[in-house]
């Protein structure tokens, strides 16, 4: 999950943002970018261990669980108030 992994092209080049980067950098551009692109209003990215007990965390900020809560109620807000 946080070693670089390797890219394979068979079909179509990939984003050059991707080269080099581990599968949790993956998921947090997709993340970053599917709300910047508004096809989400929020995303939350949680990552967990193998380990007992499980460890969970959020690698940044803007991807938060908390944060995404907060933009979920302000939606659910705005379309009840509609």
């Amino acid at each position: 999950m946080h070693k670089p992994v390797g890219l394979q092209e068979p079909h179509f080049k990939a984003d050059p943002v991707f080269t080099s980067a581990t599968y949790a950098q993956r998921y947090e551009i997709l993340c970053r970018r599917l709300v910047l692109e508004r096809h989400y209003d929020a995303a939350c990215l949680a990552l967990s261990t193998n380990a007992t007990p499980t460890g969970v965390s959020h690698p940044s900020g803007d991807l938060a669980f908390t944060r995404f809560v907060r933009e979920l109620q302000a939606t659910a807000t705005r379309f009840l108030e509609t």
